[in-house]
C-alpha cells in the first residue's frame, strides 16, 4: 500500500501539477500580448487603421507654408516668416494681417511677385491674386480630385463630368453651347471681331481675341533680352529686372546705376522692341562704339 501511494505521488500527482503549470502559462501569454496590442492601438490609432498611412506620417512630415510677405521700409524689407501647416491658414493670415481693408489701393508685397509694385484698385482683386502665392485651393472635385480656389470655378468644372452646357450662343445659325459664361463671351468675339487683348511689348502692339493666343504670341518675345548684366551672363527683358538682379545678386548699387544709363541709351537709340539679338547689349563699350 505504501509503495502504491508513493508511486501515485511521484508519477501522477507531479504530472498533474506540471500540466496545470503549463496551462496557466499558456493562458497568461495571450493576455500579455493582448495588453501590448491594446497599448499600441491607443498610442498610434492611425497605424492600426492604416499601416501605410502610419509609415507616411513617420517618413513624410507635414508640408510647411511660410509667409513671404515683405515687411518694413522698402530699403530694409524682411519676410514675415511665420510658418503655417496649411495653405488656407497662410492665405487667411495674409488677408487679416498684411492686406488690411478700406485702402485707396492694394499692393502685393509678396517676395518675388511679378507685379513689381503695381497696385490693385480693389481689395477683391488682390485677394484673387494672392492665390498665386499661397496656392490655397480649398474646393475639390469629388470625381477627379482637381482643386480650385473658388466654388464657382468648381461648379463650372463639374460640368465637364456632367456634360452640361447651359450657355448658348445667340448668334443666328451658330447655336454653340458652353459650360461657362466666360467661354461664351470669348466665343462671341469670333462674331464681333473684337480683340481686347494687346501685346504690351514696346513696338509690338498686336491684338488678340483670346488669352491663349496672346500667351503663344508672347513666347516670340521671350528671346528678346536686351538688358545684360556686366557681372555675369544673366540677361533680362526689362531694365527694372536687371537692376533688381544687380542689387540682390551682386549687392552693387553703383552697377545698377550704370545699367540704368546703358538701358536709357538702348531705348533712346533703337527701342527695346527692336532688339532681338542678345549680343546687342553686353557692355557700355559695345553701345558707344
Amino acid at each position: 500500500m505504501d509503495q502504491f501511494m508513493t508511486h501515485v505521488r511521484n508519477e501522477h500527482v507531479s504530472m498533474m501539477l506540471e500540466k496545470s503549470k503549463i496551462e496557466n502559462e499558456s493562458t497568461e501569454l495571450p493576455k500579455i500580448k493582448a495588453e501590448e496590442n491594446t497599448a499600441t492601438v491607443v498610442a498610434n490609432p492611425t497605424a492600426a487603421a492604416d499601416p501605410v498611412a502610419a509609415v507616411k506620417t513617420e517618413t513624410q512630415p507635414a508640408k510647411r507654408h511660410p509667409c513671404r510677405w515683405l515687411c518694413g521700409p522698402t530699403d530694409d524689407e524682411t519676410e514675415c516668416g511665420i510658418v503655417f501647416d496649411s495653405t488656407q491658414a497662410l492665405h487667411q493670415h495674409v488677408i487679416d494681417h498684411h492686406i488690411g481693408s478700406r485702402q485707396p489701393s492694394y499692393v502685393c508685397r509678396w517676395a518675388d511677385c511679378d507685379r513689381h509694385g503695381r497696385a490693385f484698385p480693389q481689395r477683391q482683386k488682390i485677394h484673387r491674386h494672392l492665390i498665386t502665392h499661397t496656392k490655397n485651393k480649398p474646393f475639390t472635385c469629388s470625381v477627379c480630385g482637381a482643386a480650385f480656389s473658388e466654388s464657382v470655378v468648381l461648379t463650372q468644372h463639374m460640368r465637364i463630368h456632367s456634360g452640361e452646357r447651359p450657355f448658348q450662343c445667340p448668334e443666328p445659325g451658330c447655336g454653340k453651347r458652353f459650360a461657362a459664361s466666360t467661354a461664351l463671351s470669348v466665343h462671341m468675339r469670333t462674331h464681333t471681331g473684337e480683340k481686347p487683348l494687346k501685346c504690351k511689348v514696346t513696338g509690338c502692339g498686336k491684338r488678340f481675341s483670346e488669352s491663349s493666343n496672346l500667351a503663344k504670341h508672347m513666347k516670340t518675345h521671350q528671346a528678346e533680352r536686351p538688358f545684360g548684366c556686366q557681372r555675369c551672363s544673366r540677361r533680362f527683358a526689362r531694365n527694372d529686372q536687371l537692376q533688381r538682379h544687380i542689387r540682390t545678386a551682386h549687392n552693387s548699387p553703383g552697377a545698377a546705376a550704370t545699367a540704368t544709363q546703358v538701358a536709357a541709351t538702348v531705348v533712346a537709340s533703337e527701342g527695346v522692341g527692336s532688339l532681338s539679338s542678345p549680343s546687342m547689349v553686353s557692355s557700355p563699350a559695345a553701345l558707344t562704339t
